[in-house]
């Protein structure tokens, strides 16, 4: 190891290199929104390496590796994020994401209920806790959370013709009655399938909106 090498770790280890893992961070959200998934994740990195206390950075290459479909390295990322602060609502935000893929609704739900009581204005958060609450068969919760995230959508926002479709398919679920599902519908079943390809196969990093 040189001297200069020394001197870098030496600060590292005090914190005083944030402004160049800053640096690296905005370099790697660049990256991530032109889409170049392979630089996003190597200047996350970067600026996990000049600043490894930072729990923003593993939520944000969490969701990065979530993205990528790199599924074992999103979960270690975010549950180390949440590990330095649990009050990190991206990382459980990507947990939510990851139990949702992973079909386990109620774990799925538990994390979004986190992610928005950390963050209570993240449209993404309170439109995957309505879809989670409608696979977990909490009817009335899915119905209110879609209505709040729609109410933080700005007018010309994409996603309000999606969420709307969603609040139909929270009335059609509700008139099957208590002893059906919704799967035994064939329009519905079209519906949710239609879904898994949509807005809840989509992550964000906390930037895009």
């Amino acid at each position: 190891m040189t001297d200069q090498d020394r001197r870098e770790d030496f600060a590292r280890n005090l914190g005083l290199m944030r402004e160049k893992a800053e640096a690296y961070y905005r370099r790697a959200l660049e990256a991530f929104d032109d889409g170049d998934m392979e630089n996003a994740v190597l200047d996350i990195s970067e600026a996990i390496y000049y600043d490894r206390g930072y729990a923003d950075f593993y939520a944000t290459r969490g969701l990065f590796y979530l993205q990528d479909l790199k599924y074992a390295e999103a979960e270690m990322d975010l549950s180390y994020a949440i590990r330095l602060s649990r009050r990190q609502w991206l990382a459980h935000y990507g947990l939510g994401v990851l139990a949702f893929q992973n079909g386990e609704y109620t774990d799925a739900l538990t994390r979004f209920d986190l992610a928005a009581q950390y963050s209570t204005k993240r449209i993404e958060v309170w439109f995957y806790r309505a879809v989670a609450a409608w696979y977990a068969r909490e009817d009335d919760k899915a119905k209110t959370y879609m209505e709040t995230a729609i109410s933080l959508m700005p007018d010309d926002d994409k996603r309000r013709k999606e969420a709307q479709t969603w609040l139909k398919e929270f009335g059609v679920k509700g008139a099957l009655g208590a002893g059906a599902s919704a799967g035994d519908d064939k329009d519905t079943k079209a519906l949710k399938d239609k879904k898994s390809t949509g807005e809840t196969k989509r992550v964000t990093a906390g930037r895009k909106k």
